[in-house]
């Protein structure tokens, strides 16, 4: 498990968590798929757990080359007690068994988590509940404090932040997750973001990797459980980071934040009239009801006879019988035209939107904030 550089040994780097997710998007799954039984990251040395010995594995292997572009590097390690942070490496304690297949071997001593895997070891992270009742109690006080220098004999609402890190934390995973399973990547170092790309997974592979006997052990029940909860917030096919926001906004339940709608379907292919099929970016196929995602900014790229197409599709989409929508960045953008949106869509289903409690209604806000961002 060792690669030779001048006689001496170089450790094997398991690459995780946000290099894995880089390295996925410069370069899809590719590699030999490792390991083929479950097994434990090695000790004695085999495994990289120091900073020299990622900069001295840069110097053997091209990095770069492999899609590891940004420093420092995501790394497995057998225990929390290896964990180190520094130029070179960021090292993630995993002492549970690694599931087969979980990785994919791209270079002689170079190991990326494949989509699947990188979803639960997202998921592990766990929330900090003492830090985060210390924030609330923090924002509250200086809340209290302003409105009593404006004269204001009122108590402001005590956010929970607690449930607020639980839900960021679920719609984190689900946003990777949507983008393994989309058509679309995220930007890397120096680029933007790409479309039309072809999908690194599914929510129901994901979901299978989960189930598997390999992921389920004792340790990483808890991972598995809040990684399947994640998953159970996302869905295929998103062709773009708004889409996705778009979609988690309109469907998450109001307690997490979101409008509690019900859930569409994204980028189904529809026939029309016995024409090529048409492709709504959301969609309610029983309702009848289509939301149309109007990008400027892909639109300004692609130029005008993209939105004359645009224009034309929804036109076909109207005369088929399809109720159609339009969301454009300004209404996402802003959430109190995306609630009228997200109102008239209820209208059209003819469902009834929760109204949001209070501290629910500040969820929203910071639900909007992270995904829009």
């Amino acid at each position: 498990m060792h690669a030779h550089r001048g006689g001496a040994l170089i450790p094997y780097a398991f690459i995780s968590h946000q290099s894995a997710c880089e390295a996925l998007r410069l370069k899809g799954v590719v590699g030999v798929e490792w390991p083929r039984e479950s097994r434990n990251l090695p000790w004695s040395g085999e495994c990289i757990r120091l900073q020299r010995d990622l900069k001295r594995l840069a110097e053997s292997t091209d990095l770069v080359a492999l899609g590891l572009v940004s420093r420092p590097i995501d790394v497995l390690v057998p225990t929390s007690l290896m964990r180190t942070r520094g130029k070179w490496a960021r090292t993630h304690g995993w002492a549970f068994p690694l599931p087969r297949g979980s990785m994919r071997r791209v270079a002689s001593n170079v190991a990326i988590s494949t989509p699947e895997f990188v979803v639960l070891q997202l998921a592990h992270r766990h929330v900090m509940r003492r830090a985060a009742v210390d924030r609330s109690v923090d924002d509250y006080l200086a809340r209290r404090e302003a409105l009593s220098e404006m004269g204001i004999d009122a108590e402001p609402p005590l956010e929970d932040l607690v449930t607020w890190e639980r839900c960021r934390h679920l719609v984190a995973v689900a946003r990777v997750a949507m983008e393994f399973a989309g058509t679309y990547r995220l930007p890397a170092p120096h680029e933007g973001t790409r479309y039309k790309q072809p999908r690194l997974s599914s929510i129901q592979a994901m979901l299978e990797f989960l189930d598997g006997g390999d992921a389920r052990c004792l340790g990483m029940l808890a991972d598995v459980i809040r990684a399947r909860d994640a998953l159970t917030l996302a869905a295929d096919n998103s062709a773009s980071p708004m889409e996705t926001a778009l979609f988690l906004l309109l469907t998450l339940p109001v307690e997490m934040g979101g409008f509690g709608l019900p859930r569409p379907v994204l980028n189904k292919t529809v026939g029309v009239d016995g024409k090529d099929g048409l492709t709504p970016d959301l969609l309610w196929e029983d309702a009848g009801l289509a939301i149309e995602y109007e990008s400027l900014e892909f639109h300004a790229r692609a130029g005008r006879d993209r939105t004359d197409h645009d224009v034309m599709r929804e036109n076909e989409l109207v005369t088929a019988g399809y109720r159609v929508l339009v969301a454009v960045p300004g209404v996402v953008l802003d959430l109190s035209r995306l609630t009228r949106l997200a109102e008239q869509i209820a209208l059209l289903l003819g469902v009834r939107l929760t109204e949001p409690a209070p501290d629910q209604l500040m969820l929203r806000e910071r639900l909007h904030s992270e995904l829009v961002s």
